[in-house]
């Protein structure tokens, strides 16, 4: 009998008995019921494993590298093809990958679910050292698997260095031309094209040529990107002078790609000419000249010539064809128009996207706005037909709710508080998905707002209710957990207690069949289901044993397409979360999971949350938050909500670390605190917190100590916040963050307050207090 799951999925204290060392590993197959236990990817503790992996992630590697070897004589057979990878893997850290060949080769000929990627490891090493065996045993795990594409490119590398270029060469081509043109396809593309280069064949030349701007054009800051570009002036250059003009420019598709680099660096000078050059080339496809004036267009805005770039975005919208371009142009013209206040052009621009592109999905947006600019001119009758009829024009429009919503806020604001109640009530039939999540529930909440206002208390409270049965923790439901506190206590512990008896739906759906409590007793199960059975998914426990995590990330998206599963998606995250992964986990959820927001963070549905809302860093924003005395889970949810708790992170704009701050803010504030401003100081996760956790207590301060605040200052700075708390003197929180005027900090604003909500309940099991009111500023 082979390997099977049953090993990979052994508890700490239960290990699988092996029959012999480096033999065939005897064990149960699992019961087809049996729950999995997303901790069977920590080493059990006390192994050599998990000895060995520690000294490694300590970068102790000679202690590792001893401990392994002494081990391997008499470790169990699973054990010892973990042993084998980790000294493989101490060795190449020593730069002694020579040394780790044998130990892989010996982890390759077991039956173990690391055979494939050692053998595939070994492979790799000897492709210069032995290319011919290098090749061949590639060519062995070519078949359908998740390492197929690395074999693939390994093989053909290989025959190329074995001097067999007739194999290599079709097989490197076709990997090449596999590869999504948005990539650069280095990989395979960059020996071909050497080799090619080398032929003095002009036909292959010119392959090479293009094979290298195409990489060069993809990854320009990249190495491999410099050193292709530099091969292919050396290459041009070597070429008979008309060959030369020939040749002379790159590709449109390798400009088109390398000006929308530039731009998405913001490197708006570079890019302008490189789009103009695109536009005005007359041997430019029309399609390809039409993106190259849209995206030359969006530029110009982008640099703050908006009259400009509008020009631009009408006049592709006048020439070109293809109909998301033209709506797009005509959407970017607008809004720049709206922008510059030339409102009665931008409305004609959202009029013309309706009429020339009416199945576009930007048509009900364009109709959203059109309408809201006749309001701003005082056209308040048409704004309110136009907002009124899209829900009916636009049946399948994302705008649909915003309208209403809109509609809602209007009649509110004119003490309409019926008409406002019965545009919720549509805005809440829709039941339509949010284009936000901090949009979810806002109908619902605003709905309770207004019957509270009608005075119709017990309605009001059973509303409130309402909104937190529908999203527990969204950032309405935890406004609207405060009223209910405030108006009807023992209903609000009601509520909060029928949701700890009934909040496992969203574990259910995700397969969960274990729970986590406030000290995490209970763990995380999940039902069995077919993935499970798949080699694939063993493979993958087993890298992440051995703490191989881009390899294991490999195997479990590759089940994701065998496998179309959603509750796979939180088994994927709860496995990459207990690997040391939980950034990555989080992120993971962000982009593809939403339905545990409908859930109460109790019971099951509870380590769904702490999955989503992971707790790292917790040292240095501990340590920051209290030296800043700020709250704990604010500055958990403005690290969140800023990096993803990613370090390193840079944004184009130049927002660094953990909190994304800005080096003029870094500086100023480091200063001030008496932290040392040194060459990369906002990247070192302790400092960067210190100074976004001080910058926190400054906005606040600003404020009267008001933390509410501090998100839309953080985002937008202080003295925007102002103008706004001032024009709101007298009004709630609520209703100011609806009216904040820019939508990127008031959707901030919304998901900060959410996030710390949520760090605050899952650390408490209470809501962080706002203030009643806003404060007064002299």
């Amino acid at each position: 009998m082979g390997w099977t799951l049953g090993a990979a999925l052994a508890l700490p204290g239960c290990a699988p008995r092996g029959e012999a060392l480096h033999g065939t590993i005897a064990t149960r197959p699992p019961e087809r019921r049996a729950a999995f236990d997303p901790r069977v990817v920590r080493p059990r503790p006390g192994s050599p494993t998990g000895e060995v992996r520690a000294h490694l992630d300590a970068g102790d590697v000679d202690a590792a590298l001893a401990l392994a070897i002494e081990a391997l004589s008499g470790a169990t057979p699973e054990e010892a093809g973990r042993l084998e990878w980790l000294i493989a893997d101490a060795y190449k850290r020593k730069g002694l990958w020579r040394k780790g060949l044998g130990h892989l080769d010996a982890l390759a000929k077991m039956d173990h679910p690391l055979a494939r990627w050692a053998r595939l490891r070994w492979a790799r090493s000897l492709e210069n050292v032995e290319p011919r065996i290098a090749a061949r045993e590639a060519a062995r795990l070519t078949d359908r698997w998740a390492g197929r594409w690395r074999a693939r490119v390994t093989e053909a590398r290989a025959w190329l260095y074995a001097g067999e270029p007739s194999v290599a060469v079709p097989k490197l081509r076709a990997l090449v031309a596999e590869t999504p043109s948005r990539y650069g396809a280095a990989t395979a593309g960059m020996p071909l094209a050497e080799q090619l280069a080398s032929t003095g064949d002009p036909h292959r030349e010119e392959e090479a040529l293009a094979i290298y701007r195409r990489v060069a054009s993809r990854a320009p800051a990249t190495e491999v990107g410099k050193r292709a570009e530099s091969l292919a002036k050396a290459l041009l250059d070597s070429l008979p002078p008309a060959r030369q003009e020939a040749l002379a420019k790159p590709s449109a598709e390798d400009r088109l790609a390398s000006a929308e680099l530039a731009y998405r660096a913001m490197r708006y000078g570079d890019a302008l000419d490189a789009f103009a050059d695109l536009s005005s080339d007359e041997d430019v496809a029309p399609d390809l000249r039409c993106r190259a004036q849209w995206m030359q267009g969006r530029t110009l805005i982008r640099a703050r010539e908006r009259e400009r770039g509008a020009a631009l975005l009408v006049d592709v919208a006048a020439r070109c064809r293809d109909e998301d371009t033209v709506a797009w142009a005509r959407y970017g013209a607008a809004r720049a128009l709206e922008d510059s206040g030339r409102r009665a052009e931008a409305r004609a621009q959202y009029l013309a996207i309706e009429r020339t592109t009416p199945h576009h999905r930007l048509a009900d947006d364009a109709r959203l706005r059109r309408a809201l600019l006749l309001g701003r001119d005082g056209q308040t009758a048409q704004m309110i037909a136009l907002l009124d009829s899209l829900p009916r024009d636009y049946p399948d429009g994302d705008m649909r709710e915003e309208a209403l919503f809109r509609l809602a806020w209007l009649a509110r604001s004119r003490y309409e508080l019926e008409a406002a109640l019965r545009y919720l009530d549509r805005a809440i039939a829709l039941d339509a998905p949010p284009t936000h999540e901090d949009l979810l529930g806002r109908a619902r909440y605003w709905r309770a707002r207004t019957l509270a206002e009608l005075g119709e208390d017990a309605r009001a409270n059973a509303a409130y209710a309402d909104v937190i049965a529908h999203a527990p923790l969204s950032y309405y439901a935890q406004r609207a957990s405060e009223r209910l506190e405030r108006r009807a206590p023992p209903m609000a512990r009601q509520v909060r207690a029928t949701q700890a008896r009934a909040g496992d739906g969203a574990a259910a759906a995700a397969g969960a069949a274990g729970a986590t409590g406030a000290g995490g007793a209970t763990p995380l199960t999940f039902a069995w289901r077919s993935a499970f059975d798949a080699p694939g998914f063993t493979r993958a426990i087993e890298l992440l044993r051995v703490g191989a995590l881009q390899r294991a990330r490999k195997e479990l998206d590759d089940l994701e397409q065998r496998f179309p599963d959603q509750g796979l998606v939180w088994v994927t995250a709860a496995v990459l979360s207990e690997a040391g992964d939980a950034a990555g986990a989080a992120r993971l959820i962000g982009r593809r999971l939403d339905g545990y927001r409908r859930e109460a963070p109790v019971g099951r549905a509870r380590a769904l949350w702490a999955l989503a809302y992971p707790r790292l860093f917790s040292a240095e924003l501990n340590d920051a938050a209290e030296r800043a005395g700020v709250p704990l889970a604010l500055v958990q949810a403005v690290a969140r909500e800023e990096s993803g708790f990613e370090p390193a992170a840079v944004s184009p704009a130049g927002a660094r670390g953990l909190m994304q701050v800005m080096r003029p803010t870094g500086r100023e504030v480091a200063r001030r605190i008496g932290v040392p401003v040194r060459p990369g100081f906002l990247l070192d996760p302790a400092t960067n917190a210190r100074i976004g956790a001080q910058y926190l207590r400054t906005v606040a301060d600003r404020f009267g100590d008001d933390f509410a605040l501090a998100p839309a200052a953080y985002n937008a700075g202080g003295t925007p916040v102002a103008r706004w708390v001032r024009a709101h003197r007298g009004e709630p929180l609520d209703v100011l963050v609806e009216d904040i005027p820019y939508a990127e900090t008031r959707h901030y604003t919304r998901r900060v307050l959410q996030t710390w909500g949520i760090y605050h309940w899952l650390a408490t099991g209470t809501l962080p207090q706002l203030p009643k009111a806003l404060p007064r500023l002299d």
